[in-house]
């Protein structure tokens, strides 16, 4: 391999590199670090990941999900996309993150997008 061919290939790796780590990088909203969000995390944990504090939302503002689809572990006869006592939403300019909170804890968590 020419030293041309291995120097643009070392470029190219150091930009996805770079890319990847601003995009997985804390305190910012990303799906990356929405990922690393788990239950029993504290708000100001998550607040922490996501670069602030959410929106606090009403019960009524979460979406939901038809009757069939029903999310996993889900309290009985509620079809929101997350449960606790206080619901939270970061949004971007395309995606948003709800999450659920109980006893000042995440106890459920949802990422939305559009698909193309």
């Amino acid at each position: 391999m020419s030293w041309q061919k291995a120097t643009a290939a070392l470029v190219v790796l150091l930009v996805l590199a770079g890319v990847a780590a601003l995009y997985g990088r804390t305190g910012r909203f990303s799906y990356a670090n929405y990922e690393r969000i788990t239950n029993g995390m504290e708000l100001s944990q998550v607040e922490s990941l996501l670069g602030g504090p959410g929106e606090e939302i009403p019960p009524g503002h979460v979406p939901t999900v038809p009757p069939y689809a029903k999310l996993a572990g889900s309290p009985e006869g509620w079809l929101g996309v997350v449960w606790g006592e206080r619901y939270f939403r970061w949004e971007s300019s395309y995606s948003t993150i709800h999450i659920g909170i109980r006893d000042g804890k995440v106890v459920s968590k949802y990422y939305w997008e559009p698909s193309l």
